[in-house]
């Protein structure tokens, strides 16, 4: 017996020491099981949880004596089994995962975790019986990510949604990213921009201006703190030229080098219009300001901000001088509180009247009267006067010597109103004499000449002293008559010979009888009559001579 024990005795220390290694490494397996920080668990073929150390209990929420009855389908996401089931067979087929797996638990309290695993077969007297698997918890990892993606979504959402262009180059300037208002606005396709250069496609290669845009682009990729704020002509697919405003910034990787250029634009072509019609038109306004004699001034406030050349005439001050002085140092010390208020009022665009004359002082100190028409304008986004000043210093003193002749008129004009008032008395005195004498005449040929011509017009005559008798007392009623006078009028113009065949055809005789009573020819009458005729207005020859001297009075 003591031979035997003495053959076993090795044997059982070695069995002992075996022992005891076993235990020194069952003792630092459950240490490093249970004092492990990442999660460790063990589960059977099935999914049904054998072991899991604090840190994994910790994270579902359960207690050791709870863990046996939970299983890996309790605990995972629905959308997550195949995988699970897809893993198990890869680890009992191959004795571990390949790879690990990314998983979403949900705890007792019914919170998500999710937990980055490896797992790999465990063998118990040389066979495999179960799954032991070691896990992190990603949940903070996972919703870090989770945030950067919603970031990175909205962020794309924003840079797609804005109305702004926005742009990515490298550092050649080759579109890396173009959003979608720029592929509109510009007129590209995605396709058509992307890797493509800027140059020859939305930027010309010089500018309207002259400027070499290539060159700009190259410098922008090297040095893009030059172009923070910058704007530049740029081009539309369809040739059309536009005005960007550009925001540049450069991407720095970790060494500080460039690795692309974020580009953000907005389209200020209309604003760019807007600057060059202002231009032209302030070039307009002050051509024709320097073109016109009149005086042109802008005033704000109380201070002169331009003056037209026709000023420096009129007032002797020039521009320079002008723009540091006072609008009230050009205007007359009697009207300067007059103008003053009214200045006031009218950049208050109060209405009040915009063209009166002033008093103004020249640099010599002359006074000056000046015709000033103003209104209200808008300079700079400021209300300001703008004021047309026409010098009419001359106009008063020619007005004023005007009212002094037309005095001098009016005076003149009522002496010649008394003097023709006397001359119409006169007249009136001289046409009162003529008819009284015109009325001895008839009363004495009446009462003097008749009777003897009706004692001759008794006595035997020849029929040609009857009828010269007969033409003597016609002749005599005639020159009696206003008849006569008529025909000697400045009207008619008739000579004598032409008012006694006149006379003759009023009362009713021929030719003939004219011509044998006058001792004249027939045609020498006939020569008469036409011309009495013609200054007495009978055109007609159906028309009476007769006639018509009848109806002269």
């Amino acid at each position: 017996m003591e031979k035997r024990i003495d053959k076993l005795e090795p044997s059982f220390h070695e069995l002992k020491r075996e022992n005891e290694k076993v235990s020194r490494i069952a003792a630092k397996y459950e240490a490093l099981f249970e004092r492990n920080l990442q999660c460790i668990y063990v589960h059977d073929f099935e999914g049904r949880f054998i072991d899991a150390n604090d840190a994994a209990l910790s994270l579902l929420g359960y207690k050791r004596e709870e863990i046996n009855n939970l299983r890996i389908c309790s605990i995972i996401n629905e959308d997550q089994t195949q995988l699970a089931l897809a893993t198990l067979k890869e680890i009992r087929q191959f004795g571990s995962q390949r790879q690990p797996t990314e998983y979403k638990l949900k705890n007792k309290n019914g919170q998500c975790v999710w937990i980055e695993t490896d797992g790999g077969l465990i063998y118990r007297e040389g066979k495999p019986y179960a799954i032991q698997g070691v896990a992190r918890d990603i949940t903070n990892r996972k919703m870090i990510a989770a945030a950067l993606a919603e970031s990175e979504k909205k962020y794309r959402e924003l840079v797609q949604s804005v109305n702004s262009i926005i742009l990515k180059l490298d550092t050649k300037g080759n579109v890396k990213f173009i959003n979608n208002f720029s592929l509109e606005f510009f007129g590209y396709s995605e396709k058509e921009i992307i890797g493509k250069n800027v140059i020859g496609t939305i930027v010309p290669k010089t500018e309207s201006s002259g400027r070499d845009l290539a060159a700009m682009i190259r410098d922008l990729g090297l040095h893009p703190e030059r172009y923070v704020n910058n704007e530049n002509e740029n081009m539309r697919k369809n040739g059309q030229r536009v005005w960007i405003a550009w925001t540049n910034k450069g991407v720095q990787n970790e060494a500080g080098n460039i690795l692309e250029i974020l580009c953000v634009g907005n389209d200020i072509t209309a604003h760019k219009q807007t600057e060059k019609a202002l231009r032209e038109a302030d070039e307009k306004f002050r051509a024709l300001a320097n073109s016109t004699p009149a005086a042109i001034l802008i005033v704000v406030g109380e201070d002169l901000l331009y003056v037209n050349r026709a000023f420096e005439s009129i007032y002797g001050f020039n521009r320079e001088e002008a723009c540091t002085m006072r609008i009230w140092e050009l205007v007359h010390p009697d009207m300067r509180e007059m103008v003053k208020q009214r200045g006031f009022v009218r950049q208050r665009e109060t209405p009040i009247p915009d063209r009166y004359e002033l008093k103004a002082l020249t640099k010599d100190g002359q006074t000056r009267w000046i015709d000033v028409a103003a209104a209200a304008i808008t300079s700079d986004d400021q209300t300001a006067t703008l004021v047309i000043a026409h010098d009419i210093t001359e106009n008063k003193r020619a007005r004023a010597s005007l009212l002094a002749r037309e005095q001098e008129l009016e005076d003149k004009t009522h002496e010649l109103e008394e003097m023709n008032a006397a001359l119409r008395v006169l007249l009136k005195k001289r046409e009162d004499d003529k008819i009284e004498l015109e009325e001895k005449i008839q009363f004495n040929a009446k009462q003097l000449i008749e009777p003897y011509l009706e004692s001759l017009k008794n006595t035997r005559l020849s029929p040609r002293q009857a009828s010269l008798l007969h033409l003597i007392k016609t002749n005599l009623d005639e020159i009696i008559s206003p008849f006569a006078r008529n025909y000697t009028s400045v009207k008619y113009k008739l000579t004598p010979q032409e008012i006694k065949v006149a006379s003759l055809v009023r009362q009713g005789k021929t030719t003939k009888d004219i011509a044998e009573l006058m001792g004249l020819s027939v045609r020498t009458i006939e020569f008469h009559r036409a011309k009495i005729r013609q200054k007495l207005g009978l055109k007609r020859k159906t028309k009476s001579l007769q006639s018509l001297l009848i109806s002269l009075k």
